[in-house]
């Protein structure tokens, strides 16, 4: 298994090890340094998933974490919320093939990522793609807790589904957009996702 501390935040691990050195006559605090440590490595894991060979209409989940809400929107589309818990993997992938027709970047708020009324003002990350069968978007959305997003989309180019998007850093949320008319959802409210591997939707 992989961590992307060294990686995407590696001023962190700098800082712990100028602590254990400071203190390293302290048990105490040597100690609970080498925990901290160890957590954060945990926490920035990135697991090997073989992506399963689903046909290509199928959209796979973006992240791992609980669906909290499933709506059909005004405005045409369906937006799925999913939220990630501290012990779940905080890797983003894409959910289908297809080219990156933009990346948003948003300003906003830190609220609690899994208080829906208010979270929708927090900073987020949007990576549109777009292919044969239509336009999804996936939201990486910043919680009270995690208020660095990393996305590594490019615009105008392939990317194919169950490839690496991004990571959100510590507690925070996901939503999928998907044209309602166009899909089939196939989970429900309270499912548990596993990024890659789960199948969250289908292409009619």
């Amino acid at each position: 298994m992989r961590t992307l501390i060294f990686q995407e935040s590696i001023e962190i691990i700098v800082i712990l090890c100028i602590v254990m050195f400071a203190f390293r006559t302290n048990d105490y605090i040597f100690v609970f340094t080498i925990v901290l440590m160890g957590c954060l490595i945990f926490f920035y894991r990135l697991p090997k998933r073989h992506l399963p060979d689903f046909n290509k209409e199928i959209i796979t989940a973006p992240t791992d974490g609980l669906i909290l809400d499933i709506v059909k929107e005004s405005n045409g589309l369906t937006r799925i919320t999913i939220y990630l818990s501290i012990f779940d993997v905080h890797v983003q992938w894409y959910p289908t093939h297809g080219i990156i027709r933009n990346i948003i970047y948003k300003k906003g708020e830190f609220n609690l990522a899994h208080i829906l009324e208010k979270s929708k003002y927090n900073e987020k990350m949007s990576t549109i793609i777009q292919n044969e069968y239509g336009v999804v978007r996936v939201d990486q959305i910043a919680g009270q807790v995690a208020r660095r997003i990393a996305n590594w989309s490019i615009s105008n180019t392939r990317v194919k589904r169950g490839s690496l998007l991004g990571m959100i850093k510590l507690s925070s949320r996901v939503d999928l957009y998907l044209p309602t008319k166009k899909v089939k959802i196939l989970v429900n409210k309270q499912t548990k996702i596993t990024g890659k591997l789960t199948p969250i939707a289908k292409w009619l």
